[in-house]
């Protein structure tokens, strides 16, 4: 019984490091869906006039140059925002933030208030989206990026550069000139027809001679977890929101078990003041028998 008091102030001490530490996790996620939230809303309501403002500032000063045209931004968010295949996918981004921000109220609720039923089903929340950022992450780091469906894909996106301006041409020029690279597996797969990110400089056009000779599916290898890069930075970046997950996880998990062992101890101490109590009961006749 002694030793038990002894170790009530330590156990009291490591419930609120972890309880406080839970919350700190909490804030950080709210605070990362509020800005996408607030992001993806402007681009809804407003246009892509502030959105692509902050991607040009963003990328630019990153790279101390102009790597992505505001202008140009602007006008291809701007049809993208017309599709209806962008349009959906964008109030979906709105439905999840908000559902996040939703679960994330429940599971700082359940962490103030110790709650078992809150804090476990904000960890059965959690565990699932860490299963599916943890697959993802092994998809794209163990796999490296070898995959017949992407293959395809970023070749057929390679063959349909020159028939218009969308916003996959955008990307595959930001990620060119960002890694100075050519084509995805090779120069080669643009056929000698090279558009102007494959090159350094530029004068008249983009020629065979001057061109990059590092493929783009190398570059990325190499640079998807140096943060010298974009594609670099976007790289570390998820992986940090995969650790952040994971830890939120298992916060919550210990949290939950805390909850529950303390849930345990108030049921024992209930039916142990009933059993006490229950003995000095005693059974009185009714009114109307006493009469």
């Amino acid at each position: 019984i002694h030793f038990y008091k002894r170790l009530l102030p330590t156990m009291k001490s490591c419930t609120n490091l972890i309880r406080y530490s839970l919350l700190l996790f909490i804030f950080i996620s709210c605070m990362a869906a509020l800005v996408v939230l607030g992001l993806d809303l402007d681009l809804l309501l407003n246009g892509p006039d502030y959105l692509s403002k902050v991607i040009t500032n963003i990328v630019n000063r990153f790279h101390q140059g102009e790597i992505v045209n505001e202008e140009q931004l602007k006008d291809v968010l701007l049809d993208a925002r017309q599709s209806l295949w962008v349009h959906i996918p964008m109030v979906m981004v709105v439905v999840l933030s908000i559902m996040l921000l939703l679960l994330n109220c429940l599971g700082c609720a359940g962490a103030c208030l110790l709650s078992y039923s809150l804090l476990s089903g904000f960890t059965m929340f959690m565990f699932v989206s860490f299963v599916l950022y943890a697959c993802l992450a092994l998809w794209i780091f163990a796999n490296n990026m070898e995959d017949s469906v992407m293959d395809s894909f970023v070749t057929e996106k390679i063959s349909q550069y020159s028939q218009s301006e969308g916003i996959f041409n955008m990307v595959i020029d930001t990620v060119q000139r960002d890694l100075q690279c050519c084509g995805f597996k090779s120069s080669a797969d643009w056929a000698g027809s090279f558009p102007a990110s494959c090159c350094l400089e530029v004068e008249e056009e983009c020629q065979m001679k001057n061109v990059y000779t590092s493929s783009c599916l190398e570059m990325i290898r190499s640079h998807l977890l140096q943060p010298d890069s974009m594609v670099g930075l976007v790289g570390v970046t998820f992986l940090l929101v995969v650790a952040v997950v994971g830890v939120t996880t298992a916060l919550s998990f210990c949290l939950c078990l805390t909850a529950r062992s303390h849930r345990g101890k108030k049921w024992s101490l209930n039916n142990n003041n009933e059993s006490v109590a229950g003995p000095n009961l005693e059974l009185s006749q009714p009114r109307f028998l006493m009469n």
